[in-house]
């Protein structure tokens, strides 16, 4: 696992995280004065989105068809106030994944001690794009409010054990890198939330 300066030096020299150009006060520059707590970075939260009861999903074994989301609406100060229920969350962050290293999404402690569940995923070697988790407002809890940029979930990086890989060519050398890891090959990445009709199962 990455200790929290091996992580700044990912985003320094390989944008391992990023941030758009945007209206808010947060870049990478004002995280990283804050400095990185533990062996995590912690992603803010930039879209909520939720999915009506009518839509349904189909998963098979070669296909799969998600519902389509909609945005929770914010108010003017720049906060979602949820009732109990299923949403989506997504990242402001946007990780850009090396061949030689995975991560971990975790939820931030203080969001399950308010009464919300974030469920975590898994970001595969190559993957490149905002993160996605699912949120959970428990119906005993009561409302959820949660800032726009508020921290929101976890995420620890690790460094894949790789055999010795020697290549001049650094085609080469990716190909190889690629064949050894089980580069990302999925459907999701950038800022896609849900599939587009129905998508192949893996």
């Amino acid at each position: 696992m990455l200790c929290s300066s091996m992580i700044e030096e990912q985003i320094n020299k390989k944008q391992l995280v990023s941030f758009p150009v945007n209206n808010m006060d947060i870049t990478i520059e004002s995280r990283l004065e804050e400095g990185i707590e533990g062996s995590v970075w912690d992603l803010t939260v930039d879209k909520i989105l939720y999915f009506e009861s009518q839509n349904s999903s189909t998963i098979t074994r070669t296909k799969r068809r998600l519902p389509e989301y909609c945005e929770q609406a914010i108010d003017r100060d720049g906060f979602w106030t949820l009732t109990p229920g299923y949403y989506l969350a997504q990242s402001l962050e946007t990780v850009n994944m090396p061949l030689d290293m995975s991560g971990l999404v975790i939820p931030r402690s203080s969001v399950f001690r308010g009464g919300a569940l974030p469920v975590g995923t898994r970001i595969a070697p190559g993957y490149c794009g905002n993160i996605v988790t699912g949120l959970n407002i428990l119906r005993h809890t009561g409302m959820f409010t949660i800032e726009r940029g508020a921290r929101l979930m976890s995420v620890s990086f690790d460094l894949l054990d790789l055999p010795v890989i020697q290549f001049d060519n650094p085609v080469q050398l990716a190909q190889e890198m690629a064949h050894h890891v089980g580069v990302y090959r999925g459907i999701w990445g950038l800022s896609k939330i849900t599939t587009e009709g129905t998508e192949r199962a893996f």
